[in-house]
């Protein structure tokens, strides 16, 4: 679920309500709350959070940890999950990076959230490998001087960098790209349609590396029962139908050699069994 700019919001508090209810009827067992930065609408996430909680539902929240509220949601739900998007290592790289200097404070925010039981996932997205081993060092070494050498906190990497292989690849060639520095560690071998995640420790510091997306067979039945984009992404609506992936309306997902024939006949496909699937429900 994410949260965008209040002047774009197109649905209220009870739609995201709503949603999460048909979520659990579909069967959803997890719910994220995103953005943008959902923390700008923080008493959406706080009625989000105790639905969720309400609902037995594992919730986890990802923010830039820049509203120190946080501390207190974390305080009154301690199944909470948290994903910190910390994409670097020192203050002026986060100045650079995001135009505030706000560095030192998200830190504390994250050493008070790490005295609570809540399981905490510090983000960064790797775009190039280019000084990668540096700055993941710069990084590694960051998180020990601040005492993030606990069992609740993860560094999750991201990678991201381009790449002509599948997003489960790139996540293979980063784990490669580390063993030539890490020699106990093994990258796992390359497979498609694979989720995985994968765990090591350096340092002290709990380390994460995992697949953001997985193909989904039964999500649409379209390019040989794979998703049109074998992304398994349906968009839920607040009186519980399903639509298409919505990651295949996004210019950036459509193949620089479909035509528009060919995306059309995609969406067509995939409506219809969705459409189908919305039949059944009723």
């Amino acid at each position: 679920m994410n949260s965008t700019n209040k002047q774009e919001q197109k649905l209220d508090l009870e739609d995201f309500k709503n949603i999460i209810i048909a979520g659990k009827k579909l069967g959803v067992k997890r719910i994220s709350i995103a953005g943008g930065e959902p923390t700008i609408l923080f008493e959406w996430v706080k009625e989000l959070v105790q639905l969720c909680h309400d609902e037995h539902l594992l919730v986890y929240l990802t923010t830039n940890a820049t509203n120190s509220d946080v501390i207190k949601l974390a305080k009154k739900y301690p199944a909470l999950e948290f994903r910190i998007s910390l994409d670097c290592s020192s203050k002026e790289q986060y100045k650079k990076l995001r135009g505030i200097d706000a560095f030192d404070h998200v830190i504390t925010v994250i050493r008070e959230l790490a005295k609570l039981p809540n399981e905490i996932h510090i983000n960064r997205v790797i775009t190039t490998v280019k000084n990668e081993w540096k700055e993941f060092n710069n990084m590694i070494d960051m998180l020990k001087k601040n005492n993030f050498d606990k069992k609740n906190i993860f560094l999750r990497l991201i990678p991201s960098y381009p790449s002509k292989t599948t997003e489960q690849l790139e996540v293979i060639d980063y784990i490669q790209y580390l063993t030539k520095y890490i020699p106990n560690l093994k990258a796992p071998l390359k497979q498609k349609n694979l989720q995985f995640m994968y765990k090591f420790t350096y340092k002290g510091i709990n380390v994460i590396i995992r697949t953001r997306g997985f193909y989904a067979p039964k999500c649409c039945p379209t390019n040989k029962n794979k998703c049109t984009e074998g992304i398994a992404y349906t968009r839920i609506n607040p009186n519980g139908t399903l639509q298409p992936c919505f990651w295949t309306f996004l210019p950036q997902r459509i193949k620089h050699q479909d035509s528009k024939q060919t995306i059309q006949k995609k969406l067509m496909i995939s409506r219809n069994f969705l459409n189908n699937l919305n039949s059944k429900k009723t």
